[in-house]
């Protein structure tokens, strides 16, 4: 994993949250960022993921909600622009910058994962925020996905 573009994307997020977030709200968007992050790492060495899918995981989770800046929790369309904007200032390939935007978009509820990185970043964002609300209007768990070996 490459550990230098994990860490810009950090610093990013960080500066990003704290300059256009309240105070408070700023560090709790944070750390639900890295929160999901380091889940993702550890249920992607758990799914043996290789160095350069952990790094795909890494980026999605830490900017994932990076649309709450618009005053919208989970605005994945914003977070997607952000993300596919520092991602190519940062000089990642196009074939990376799709896989990340595309997990991004897999946290939405009412979208479907496709691949294998996509069910593991919607199920880490699921566990990290909680339950989500089934369609009775009661809590589920998130369910496991079927990546493992």
């Amino acid at each position: 994993m490459n550990t230098r573009i994990v860490n810009e994307t950090f610093r990013f997020v960080k500066w990003l949250y704290g300059r256009f977030l309240p105070p408070g709200y700023n560090d709790f968007q944070l750390e639900q960022s890295m929160a999901v992050k380091n889940k993702s790492i550890l249920v992607g060495r758990r799914a043996r993921l290789k160095d350069q899918e952990l790094e795909i995981l890494a980026l999605s989770a830490l900017l994932y909600n990076t649309g709450c800046i618009e005053g919208q929790y989970q605005n994945r369309a914003v977070s997607v622009t952000i993300a596919k904007g520092f991602l190519k200032e940062q000089g990642l390939s196009s074939s990376k910058i799709a896989k990340v935007l595309s997990c991004i978009e897999a946290t939405q509820s009412d979208i479907k994962a496709n691949t294998r990185l996509e069910e593991l970043m919607k199920f880490v964002e699921d566990a990290v925020s909680g339950a989500r609300l089934n369609n009775r209007g009661r809590y589920r768990s998130p369910e496991l996905p079927d990546v493992f070996p």
